[in-house]
């Protein structure tokens, strides 16, 4: 059976390795995050027309209709009595209204046909010329990124120090570390939004979306560490009725 001391070792042990790991990828992130900025910089010297990319090209869009319930419809054609003439027809009626916005590419739809399983509809994609101006906003995103992954792994170092000299898991320095880990995940939650905002700053609306599963992990973390904090109060308890 492990006694007191065995165990804060362990914890204190693993509060080290979670240390030097957490460094190790600081620094790294740190250089990442460096190497763009300097990227940035050269890009933005440049005059922005210097190099031009362009893109144009076709593409399929493939609709399983395997499995789908009851009166389920593909361009408003029911998925149960699917033919070629039908599809046609339909497709006709709103091929105009079928286009898809890929970062600036527009993909309209130019034709339909039924496939095993489904229906293709195959589209060109309209030639879209991205300058070095479209490439600096592109790096915005990793570096954001990075940013926030290096402001995360700076907290969860912090913890891991905190843990690492801790006389027990439930000192007040531990129990801190672990709140401050979990607002450090707070922007993880609308990160989607945050990059659509930054790579694709003008194309209309943009979608307000919440990451549910990052949600989660920033309830279970604050959750531990108010357990946490309720087995620092009773050790305190215990240790003053002693």
């Amino acid at each position: 059976m492990m006694n007191k001391e065995s165990a804060i070792a362990k914890i204190r042990t693993m509060g080290k390795v979670g240390y030097i790991s957490a460094w190790i990828i600081g620094v790294l992130e740190a250089f990442s995050i460096l190497m763009l900025v300097i990227s940035l910089i050269v890009l933005s010297v440049l005059p922005a027309n210097l190099v031009n990319f362009t893109f144009e090209g076709g593409g399929n869009i493939v609709i399983d209709v395997t499995g789908m319930p009851g009166s389920a419809t593909v361009l408003n054609t029911d998925v149960e009595t699917l033919n070629e003439k039908d599809i046609e027809k339909a497709f006709a009626k709103m091929k105009d209204g079928l286009q898809i916005d890929l970062g600036g590419m527009k993909m309209q739809m130019k034709d339909a046909e039924i496939r095993p399983g489904g229906v293709a509809l195959k589209g060109t994609i309209e030639s879209y010329t991205y300058n070095l101006r479209d490439l600096r906003r592109l790096l915005l995103s990793p570096i954001v990124i990075l940013i926030l992954t290096l402001i995360t792994t700076v907290f969860a170092g912090l913890l891991c120090r905190s843990i690492r000299d801790c006389g027990s898991p439930f000192d007040g320095s531990v129990i801190r570390g672990i709140k401050a880990l979990a607002y450090s995940l707070i922007p993880w939650v609308i990160i989607d939004w945050m990059q659509e905002l930054i790579t694709l700053p003008y194309t209309g609306t943009h979608n307000f979306t919440i990451d549910l599963s990052v949600a989660c992990i920033i309830l279970i973390v604050l959750g531990l560490a108010y357990i946490f904090q309720y087995g620092a109060v009773l050790q305190q308890e215990s240790d003053e009725t002693l």
